[in-house]
């Protein structure tokens, strides 16, 4: 058992519960345990965000908020800590937990139509089409301010070959 179950001075289990139930199907007549007190708050609501990210039986958008608030809770008492760290504490690949953080932003700003999609997949899907508008928005900007080399070039019939100093005023 690498991680022992959490319970109560009055033996109320708190998290492991699989766990538990792993240990009796295997005919375990003790198992590790860990007391809740001696645990700070930080540290009980990681067990519990890692818990509840391995249940089964949660909704998409349950299961997004709890990985961005594990990922935001160990930043924040470990500056260093990044999304690639997120991955590896809670068995995802990188790619999914930062699709999971971007997803979790949109639903922080208010998002309605991403925190009420039927999927994750489908909010992922709304999310990375807002992302591509609005760098093809920005690209359309740029363009606007900075044109394309071709409609300053002057006029030829094939390959310009001079000197940038004698075509570019």
């Amino acid at each position: 058992l690498i991680h022992p179950i959490v319970i109560t001075k009055e033996n109320i289990l708190i998290a492991g519960e699989r766990r538990l139930e792993a240990c009796r199907s295997l005919g375990w007549s003790s198992i590790t345990a860990q007391y809740v007190e001696d645990l700070d708050q930080t540290h009980l609501h990681l067990i519990e965000l890692e818990e509840n990210i391995r249940r089964e039986d949660i909704t998409w958008q349950e299961r997004n908020k709890a990985i961005a608030d594990y990922h935001t809770l160990r930043k924040t008492s470990e500056p260093e800590w990044s999304p690639a760290k997120t991955a590896e504490a809670i068995g995802l690949d990188q790619t999914s937990v930062y699709r999971h953080l971007d997803v979790a932003k949109e639903i922080a700003e208010g998002n309605t139509k991403i925190a009420e999609a039927p999927k994750f997949s489908t909010a992922n899907g709304l999310v990375v089409r807002k992302r591509d508008r609005i760098a093809a928005a920005a690209l359309d900007k740029a363009e606007i301010i900075m044109p394309k080399v071709a409609d300053v070039l002057p006029p030829s019939d094939g390959i310009l070959n001079t000197s940038f100093l004698d075509w570019a005023p």
